[in-house]
């Protein structure tokens, strides 16, 4: 369970006299091991962390965009249905500008039956 060079570090420091100087010795050692392979992990992790938002941001464009074409291609079956009854009430071409036309055309539909 304790590595070999701490087991060695600890009889010198024994041998010598020094053992609560060899102590602090041994536990920076370990200390910055620790530390650097801490950083080595993270070097490591950070890349996939990135990936992972990345595919999570990607998603919710992706959804927010089909959302988007969806109230947009109901819209325009709305109109065309709506012209092919003689109605007015839908005209994508005077209101093409409007970016919540198709909400808009979407609510006056459902209203209107």
């Amino acid at each position: 369970m304790v590595p070999g060079l701490a087991v060695d570090m600890i009889e010198v420091g024994e041998s010598t006299g020094a053992l609560p100087a060899m102590l602090n010795s041994v536990a920076e050692f370990f200390e910055e091991d620790v530390n650097t392979r801490m950083t080595a992990t993270l070097s490591l992790i950070e890349p996939a962390i990135m990936i992972v938002m990345g595919t999570f941001v990607a998603f919710v464009a992706d959804f927010v965009i089909s959302a988007d074409l969806f109230v947009g291609g109901y819209d325009r079956v709305m109109c065309m249905r709506a012209k092919e009854k003689g109605s007015d009430a839908f005209s994508i071409q005077e209101n093409a500008s409007d970016p919540f036309y198709g909400i808009r055309a979407w609510r006056r539909a459902i209203r209107q039956g």
